[in-house]
């Protein structure tokens, strides 16, 4: 189950509440857009499932987005 947020959300929703003046950009995030295999970076391996789930943290992001609190940079 997704029970979870990744350490990016954790990061970030720590960055808005320490910071609430700021307006928070990020970037190199797709949301595991490339399928269902996983993995970190650093892995050699990939995994099929997750504690994250990549859906709604995509949906909180876009909609801090769309408050300007988040900036997403290309």
């Amino acid at each position: 189950a997704h029970r979870f947020p990744s350490t990016g959300i954790t990061a970030l929703v720590y960055c808005l509440e320490h910071y609430p003046e700021s307006v928070v950009s990020i970037m190199g995030v797709d949301f595991a857009a490339e399928g269902p295999t996983i993995g970190h970076y650093w892995e050699r391996i990939f995994k099929l499932r997750t504690v994250h789930s990549y859906k709604r943290e995509r949906q909180f992001v876009l909609q801090l987005a769309s408050t300007g609190r988040v900036k997403i940079l290309k």
